[in-house]
């Protein structure tokens, strides 16, 4: 019997403990947390008490409304006399931003800032206590007949309808006011009625047209505040996450369902990026949220498979979409957790893991191994990724018997296993990178050691200035050589080059000792070409044709000594190379390493450190504008050279050394 009562209380603590953590979302939660207002949110129920669609459109706004919040109009209006500032300093550069203006803007919002920092204090508006109920009756009623005038979406479901047309609010801090309504009023005739003949991508891009001279802000523009679209109109610069939520304002106002993506942080750069999807039967169609002349390719470019021919190779480890509706889940659920021990992220409840409509994503599992901090002390694990000499939670995970398996993760990224603990990421194991098949590749320090070559420490970032280096390669051919004549093409490069050794298949089952690369031009900017056989590369090739080097230190034996950061930069005066294979094989496939600028300038000392718990120094030497050997590196471990005076904030990024090649993460 005592047992039976020991468990029956037990049984009984546990459901008790469980209601507990349960989280309110009912709109009596909300109700609690309106004050005055409550009787304003009472009053659009009662409204469409005789509309029962409209009355649960307007449950769902209530329920939904904790945590959203508007900057109160008081600041709105502090900020007023910058915006007169700005536009006079945009009228004298003819609204095109470049580095003189930008200092420029600058300087005076630096000096706006110190004039006006009393004004400019950081007051919220909860929507719970302050919209009126005029304001959602009105949202309510435009927000459904722009749904039934839409016809790419009148017949979208009614949770479709709520999340992405219905929401009065695109992002916490905006100003509700009449944006909508006057967006309506504008475009609503011309778009989005069937009667253009076109189709729902067309017409949006004719619509986002109309506004195309709202431009991205520079990096050395401020981030200034904008809480509504008119301010944003006005103004014509603005950040992805404004442009964001300008665009979603402007298309749900005409009943198309509209959204924000975005990658906290990438696998493969510092930083992250939103952008805008449209949702029309039930499929997301993802575009840039700036004009671009190629602005809906991001389905193509973020599948973890593809490269961008502009921007080179993306890697995501995440993509969350921003929601309306809360999604309370994870550490954020568990009473047992403390803010402080949740990453910033996941205390966001307004936003759902999509990334599986991007790309192939793979479920982790981890072990957890951490001396100080042993696993069954701990309720949640977290996968991290670099960013800007960080590591950055991007999933979370329940810790059981000293696991903890993570759910829709990107690959072809680096992560790893972290603890959050007040504020700080700890980490709760071996970095890993989880490849295309789903599985790991534990990167870690081994005994035996090897010399390493590198001459960037950016990763994808120098993509950008040597794009016309990484394109000059553009219709070269391979061609296998019989008796000094070309006998068979073995490959065309059609594409771009990226800031990785690249292995392409040739098509021939014929054997050859002579390759020929014939080139669209005479210059030569490349890092190594190297030829495999049976999947391993040839030893001892070399080059029988004349090149002629630009440099005494970048030599044509460079190209082939099996290095990808040692280069060539030169020309070949019959506009090919010749190389001697000394043997005759059936090639399994032709390397190619790009030509980067060095990025090591001779002012500044780097540091190359490996990773084991924390980053281990190897060493420090001066930059000489080549590139840097390092003798005695740990082989398999995760690497990073970065520069010693700009600190953790500047643009370095992780990578491996495989076979004498730098692999970038």
């Amino acid at each position: 019997m005592e047992k039976i009562h020991l468990y029956t209380i037990t049984f009984l603590y546990l459901c008790l403990l469980q209601a507990a953590c349960a989280p309110k979302t009912s709109i009596d939660e909300v109700m609690d947390t309106a004050g005055k207002n409550r009787a304003e949110l009472q009053k659009v129920l009662r409204y469409y008490e005789n509309d029962s669609l409209k009355l649960e459109a307007a449950k769902f706004l209530i329920a939904n409304m904790k945590g959203a919040y508007a900057t109160d109009s008081i600041v709105h209006a502090a900020y007023a006399p910058f915006y007169e500032i700005y536009n006079e300093v945009m009228e004298k550069y003819d609204y095109r931003i470049d580095k003189q203006c930008g200092e420029e803007i600058d300087s005076l919002w630096q000096v706006f800032l110190f004039a006006y920092s009393e004004k400019l204090t950081d007051k919220r508006n909860e929507d719970a206590a302050s919209l009126k109920a005029s304001t959602l009756i009105t949202e309510i009623e435009l927000a459904f007949k722009a749904w039934q005038g839409n016809v790419y979406t009148r017949n979208a479901s009614f949770e479709e309808f709520c999340e992405y047309i219905l929401p009065y609010r695109r992002a916490n801090g905006l100003t509700i006011d009449s944006a909508r309504e006057r967006f309506y009023r504008q475009h609503h005739k011309n778009f989005y009625t069937g009667k253009q003949g076109n189709d729902f991508i067309r017409e949006t891009d004719s619509l986002l047209f109309l506004y195309k001279d709202i431009t991205h802000t520079p990096y050395y523009v401020p981030q200034i505040p904008i809480s509504d679209a008119a301010t944003l109109e006005r103004v014509k610069t603005g950040s992805c996450e404004q442009r964001c939520w300008f665009n979603s304002l402007l298309l749900s106002s005409l009943g198309m369902a509209a959204a924000i993506d975005f990658v906290p942080v990438w696998g493969n750069r510092n930083g992250g990026h939103s952008w805008n999807v449209i949702i029309v039967d039930g499929k997301s169609y993802a575009f840039e949220s700036f004009w671009d002349n190629d602005r809906w390719k991001y389905k193509r470019i973020y599948n973890n498979r593809s490269c961008d021919s502009m921007w080179g190779k993306f890697q995501l480890a995440k993509v969350y979409r921003r929601t309306f509706s809360r999604h309370i889940e994870g550490p954020a659920s568990d009473c047992r957790m403390a803010r402080e021990d949740i990453p910033p992220l996941f205390l966001d409840e307004r936003k759902k893991d999509v990334s599986t409509e991007y790309f192939d994503a793979r479920e982790v599992t981890v072990t957890l191994n951490n001396d100080s901090l042993p696993a069954d002390k701990q309720l949640y694990a977290y996968l991290s990724v670099y960013d800007y000499g960080q590591w950055s939670p991007i999933q979370w995970g329940k810790v059981k018997k000293g696991k903890a398996t993570f759910y829709n993760m990107g690959t072809g990224v680096v992560y790893l296993p972290t603890y959050y603990i007040n504020g700080k990421n700890i980490p709760a194991g071996t970095p890993f990178l989880l490849k295309a098949d789903g599985t790991q590749q534990p990167l870690t320090a081994g005994k035996e050691t090897e010399t390493v070559k590198v001459r960037n420490y950016a990763g994808q970032v120098p993509f950008n200035e040597n794009r016309s280096r990484l394109t000059s390669l553009v219709g070269g051919e391979f061609w296998g050589m019989r008796n000094g004549e070309k006998e068979e093409l073995l490959f065309t490069i059609n594409d771009t080059l990226q800031i990785e050794h690249r292995i392409f298949k040739p098509i021939s089952k014929n054997s050859y000792r002579y390759i020929r690369l014939c080139l669209p031009s005479p210059n030569v900017t490349l890092g190594e070409v190297s030829f495999y056989s049976n999947e391993k590369a040839i030893a001892d090739v070399c080059i029988t044709t004349p090149l002629s080097a630009n440099t005494t230190t970048e030599t044509r034996e460079l190209l082939t000594d099996g290095l990808s950061d040692t280069a060539f930069n030169g020309t070949a005066p019959q506009k090919f190379i010749e190389f001697d294979l000394n043997g005759s094989y059936n090639l399994s496939g032709i390397g190619i390493s790009p030509y980067i600028r060095s990025w090591l300038n001779k002012l500044y000392h780097y540091e190359l450190a490996y990773w084991d718990n924390g980053w281990q120094p190897i060493a420090r030497q001066q930059g000489n504008a080549d590139y840097l050997t390092f003798d005695h590196v740990p082989r398999h471990a995760l690497l990073r050279l970065s520069n010693c005076e700009k600190g953790n904030k500047e643009h370095h990024r992780i990578f491996v050394y495989q076979e004498g090649k730098v692999v970038w993460y």
